[in-house]
């Protein structure tokens, strides 16, 4: 299994077309959603970590590469000294698992102050979610081993590797200002809990007051993509999957499809007039700290008129284990960054657990 690095190496690029005309009246710049900075990601070895830019932080240990079946720890824990971290267990071995009771042992032996964790099984695997005061006594132990196991009456299920975990959880307490304090995962002292930063405020972001859609056409002119050198012109030629969306009285979203293929198609986007005329080429702002300020061409797009919302799943492979998931907010002058899932690891996390990067809040 392997990564993809967030910042966008792994999405495909398309060179902007020339004798594009500015639509007067619309949006010239995008604006960043705020001036508050994601802390970005870290991995070392098994383990990887994200913090949002409002100080909440998720890091996952992951099985062995070598394994056969997948099993993931999630540790997470928000902002501010009295925050106290989170923990759950989530075993997948690819098809339906029953609720069960596991034993979580360190190396084969039991983890004081950690007993039974039931687990609610689904068809996509079980997952366990461990009490306050188990977190703490796990988290604590795992600084003495190599291995966490998930054990069902007395039977190993899966393994989740400790390499790297160290390293992580201090970055972890680094990033959210606990190193030295008494609430510290890994690197405690003696400053009290009010030395701790609190969360920052998310940024607000307003949308803009949807309007009619009425008379609008289906599918984007075909002529948009054509002068895109990385865009196949031909791609789904009878029912592609465009966004033609009304913003304002006289100002419409184009965003016809750019590529297939097999588990993620591109959609390139203008801002132009109601007839696909006057047309400037769109960029989405990413989050401050990402390796690009901004993108202009998304994967599996859609667009909810009633919100001005337009989102984006980006797959970093087929089986949706990494990737990013992204929502912008059309204000009535530009595309602002609402929110950003990410998983940086193709290590079988499910999408359901990918956590914050960019955290906005609708007005």
């Amino acid at each position: 299994m392997s990564g993809w690095p967030p910042g966008g190496g792994w999405r495909c690029q398309v060179a902007e077309s020339a004798g594009r005309a500015l639509l007067v009246g619309a949006a010239a710049l995008l604006a960043m959603a705020g001036a508050a900075d994601a802390a970005g990601t870290k991995t070392v070895k098994d383990w990887t970590a994200v913090c949002d830019n409002v100080g909440t932080c998720t890091a996952f240990g992951f099985s062995p590469e070598t394994d056969d079946t997948d099993a993931y720890l999630v540790v997470r824990r928000a902002a501010g000294g009295a925050a106290a971290p989170s923990v759950t267990v989530v075993f997948d071995p690819g098809d339906k698992e029953l609720a069960a009771d596991w034993r979580l042992t360190l190396d084969g032996k039991p983890i004081a102050g950690v007993g039974l964790a039931h687990a609610a099984g689904s068809d996509g695997g079980a997952r366990a979610r461990i009490s306050p005061a188990a977190a703490a006594a796990l988290i604590e132990a795992l600084r003495g081993g190599q291995t966490l196991e998930l054990v069902e009456a007395g039977k190993p299920l899966a393994g989740v590797s400790l390499a790297g975990s160290a390293a992580v959880l201090l970055w972890v307490d680094d990033q959210q200002g606990r190193v030295g304090t008494v609430t510290a995962l890994t690197r405690k002292g003696p400053k009290p809990a009010s030395a701790v930063p609190p969360p920052a405020a998310p940024p607000l972001i307003a949308a803009a007051a949807p309007v009619s859609q009425a008379g609008l056409p289906k599918y984007a002119p075909k002529s948009l993509i054509k002068p895109l050198e990385d865009c196949d012109s031909s791609v789904s030629m009878d029912k592609p999957d465009d966004i033609v969306a009304r913003l304002a009285p006289g100002v419409v979203l184009w965003g016809p499809e750019c590529q297939m293929a097999a588990y993620n198609e591109t959609s390139v986007f203008f801002v132009g007039d109601e007839h696909a005329g006057h047309l400037r080429r769109v960029s989405f702002p990413e989050p401050p700290g990402s390796e690009q300020a901004s993108d202009d061409v998304l994967m599996n797009v859609g667009f909810e008129t009633r919100t001005q919302t337009l989102t984006s799943f980006s797959k970093g492979r087929g089986l949706a284990d990494c990737g990013a998931s992204e929502q912008w907010v059309w204000t009535g002058k530009a595309f602002a960054l609402l929110h950003e899932d990410i998983m940086p690891e193709c290590r079988g996390v499910s999408p359901d657990d990918w956590p914050a990067l960019f955290v906005g809040k609708r007005r």
